[in-house]
């Protein structure tokens, strides 16, 4: 077709609903030219338009690989008696995640027997789980049709198995007005041009100018700007720091030493597990100092001057200096109370940083393998667990989170201790979005503190979900974000100002 006008496009309709990619590629035209015609139809009423939007799920390349076998699929296949997960992992060659998916399939149980955590086959590994047949059923057919294969689709996007594209189709079909417009236009001898070429500026044309509608919608156009989180990252900076708070940064990198052990937290901690904590391969060993690793390892063994009896296990110099991605920002917190200690920094003390940690966790509406904490503390005389209520209190308020609440808690490193909860009004229930307590003697006397230091670590993106009214944190931030969400997302929302 060499020219486009309401005379051939009209012919090419019919009064059943046609896609409209298929009638532009009959015309032999782009669907893009074909579009802004028919809304301009659509106005006349000579079409009716219906528009639908779907999405197609595309396999990767991991995806391919994982029709065969999926990770969890293998490590349920290669498991006959119950096996210690490191060497579990280590045979198969399987990361972690593929535990983490073989057991919420309930394909295996999780053991402890003698400090270590053996994998144990269920009868339920013999059915298929949900990835397995929505893989398939992707890969011959790629439209998603229901609610729940939606949800699994996005399961296996975040698991780098499918890409997800949104498809809108638009159909059109001729009206009644439309039959009669296409015959009017085979009567009339006026040409319609809706381009001024420069042919036409130079020769002139007999032709008539189609009109312009210059209500027309056009592109949106989306600049950049802050990301949700960081407005939310820097107001908590602006609080904390008008309550009297100097901010304080850490290595990304930790050593085992510093995340754990100066902690109070036994070398066989559950969360030193490799389910919990990414370890790194390089570097293969961090540095810690040796005079004070000789007193944590006294406070750990059988407590050395804090009249505590340690926590009776075992310590290793080459467990501590393990290289790890840190779990949380408070070793961040015991480098400074070590400034203190030093002399570095003087008490009364108050600190505070908002930065990221990783720990290794399944991904769900309210957990992130890579999220940030709101890491502070409070080193002075005459302070207690009220005291640190009152932080909290202060602080969250001034946020505008107005509900929380309480609730004691066991922690390693703290007594007392306690989480503290915020009311979730569109989940409509109670979220954990910290945990804090008093450090405990153990943790403090290698530094030579005495004194009483309040301490705490928060969640900033379970804070944000609190004030957005968002329910999947996936939603904010990940492979699974919103886009569109983003995108209209004030500068300045109204529940920060």
């Amino acid at each position: 077709m060499n020219k486009l006008d309401k005379s051939n496009l009209l012919d090419k309709l019919t009064q059943n609903f046609q896609r409209l990619d298929e009638v532009a590629e009959s015309i032999g035209v782009p669907a893009s030219t074909l579009a802004s015609m028919v809304s301009q139809l659509e106005e006349e009423k000579s079409v009716e338009l219906k528009r639908e939007e779907r999405t197609i799920v595309q396999l990767t390349p991991e995806g391919q690989n994982a029709l065969k076998e999926l990770p969890e699929r293998k490590l349920v296949s290669s498991l006959v008696n119950e096996e210690e997960v490191g060497k579990l992992l280590e045979r198969t060659g399987l990361q972690p995640v593929a535990l983490q998916w073989a057991k919420k399939n309930n394909w295996v149980m999780l053991l402890n027997a003698g400090g270590k955590t053996l994998v144990k086959k269920l009868p339920e590994a013999g059915t298929k789980s949900n990835h397995e047949i929505l893989l398939a059923k992707f890969y011959h057919d790629p439209i998603v049709k229901t609610t729940e294969e939606l949800r699994c689709a996005k399961e296996l996007r975040d698991r780098k198995l499918v890409k997800l594209l949104e498809q809108k189709v638009l159909f059109v079909k001729l009206t009644g007005t439309g039959k009669v417009s296409s015959a009017k236009a085979h009567r009339s001898n006026v040409e319609l041009i809706s381009q001024v070429t420069p042919q036409i500026v130079k020769f002139g044309t007999n032709a008539k100018l189609r009109e312009y509608d210059v209500q027309a919608e056009v592109a949106a156009v989306y600049p950049g700007k802050k990301h949700p989180l960081q407005i939310m990252a820097d107001r908590m900076r602006d609080v904390l720091v008008g309550m009297g708070f100097e901010e304080m940064d850490g290595p990304i990198v930790e050593s085992s030493f510093w995340n754990f052990d100066v902690l109070f937290m036994p070398q066989n901690h559950p969360n030193r597990d490799l389910m919990d904590t990414f370890f790194l391969k390089q570097p293969s060993q961090a540095k810690v100092e040796p005079k004070l690793a000789d007193i944590v390892k006294q406070v750990h063994i059988n407590g050395w001057k804090t009249g505590s009896k340690g926590c009776a296990s075992q310590w290793s110099i080459n467990e501590a200096a393990k290289p790890i991605l840190r779990t949380h920002t408070t070793s961040t917190t015991y480098r400074y109370l070590n400034k203190i200690g030093t002399g570095e920094i003087k008490s009364p003390a108050r600190f505070f940083s908002i930065a990221k940690v990783f720990r290794n966790e399944a991904i769900d509406r309210t957990h992130l393998p890579e999220f940030h904490q709101i890491e502070g503390f409070v080193a002075a005389d005459g302070q207690n667990l009220r005291t640190l209520m009152g932080v909290f209190t202060d602080f969250y308020k001034e946020l505008g989170i107005s509900k929380i609440r309480f609730k004691p808690v066991f922690n390693p490193y703290t007594e007392p201790s306690m989480e503290i909860f915020g009311y979730h009004e569109v989940l409509s229930k109670w979220v954990e979005i910290g945990n804090s307590g008093i450090f405990r003697p153990e943790t403090l006397a290698p530094f030579g503190i005495k004194q009483n230091v309040l301490g705490w670590g928060l969640a900033l993106e379970r804070a944000a979900m609190i004030l957005f009214g968002v329910d999947d944190i996936r939603k904010v931030v990940g492979a699974s974000t919103d886009l569109q969400w983003i995108r209209d997302f004030p500068e300045l929302p109204e529940v920060l100002r």
